[in-house]
């Protein structure tokens, strides 16, 4: 599925096409993808947006057959915005998961994004 995006400044956003196509072999069919920012490749679209993208941006994914036929049309806005800065204080934030949140992946990055440091 694809909806809007929000991208920070800095981190890399990748757009795996077959991500997005329900079907055995999304490699059959011709897929462009269009945005002012970014390059589209084979098998994805990748944007590392910069301080001048803050904003908002169209990405647009057609995907036609051999013969030009457009199958899907799909256009989905990409929101650059600046990294965050650290709180002014430090807050408490309770995690609650799965064995995703015992080794600690995906709570080093908010840590990460929320601070913008990898020190704890």
């Amino acid at each position: 599925m694809l909806t809007q995006k929000i991208l920070v400044v800095g981190d890399t956003f990748e757009l795996f096409y077959k991500g997005i196509m329900l079907c055995k072999d999304p490699y059959h069919y011709n897929i462009l993808v269009t945005c002012d920012i970014g390059s589209a490749y084979g098998r994805k679209f990748i944007v590392t947006p910069t301080a001048e993208n803050v904003g908002s941006h169209t990405l647009t994914v057609t995907i036609t057959d051999d013969f030009g036929t457009v199958l899907a049309n799909k256009s989905v806005s990409l929101n650059v915005v600046n990294k965050a800065t650290s709180p002014a204080e430090n807050i408490n934030v309770l995690c609650v998961g799965d064995s995703l949140t015992e080794g600690g992946a995906w709570i080093d990055e908010m840590y990460r994004r929320l601070t913008k440091t990898t020190d704890k």
